[in-house]
């Protein structure tokens, strides 16, 4: 695990970025920004827990 001064001089050099839009994220530890989070299509149903496709009943 990093310590949070060496987090913070890497968000410095190269600030996160969101894997969907490419924009820059506030928090380091995030994957998404909040708009491309509430964009994400979310699953319904009864769902593999592997795979996540429709299970079968």
């Amino acid at each position: 695990m990093l310590s949070r001064a060496f987090s913070e001089v890497l968000a410095v050099l190269a600030p996160p970025i969101c894997a969907g839009c490419r924009g820059v994220l506030p928090r380091a530890d995030s994957l998404v920004c909040g708009d491309c989070l509430r964009a994400l299509p979310w699953l319904s149903g009864a769902r593999c827990p592997r795979c996540a496709l429709p299970a079968h009943s």
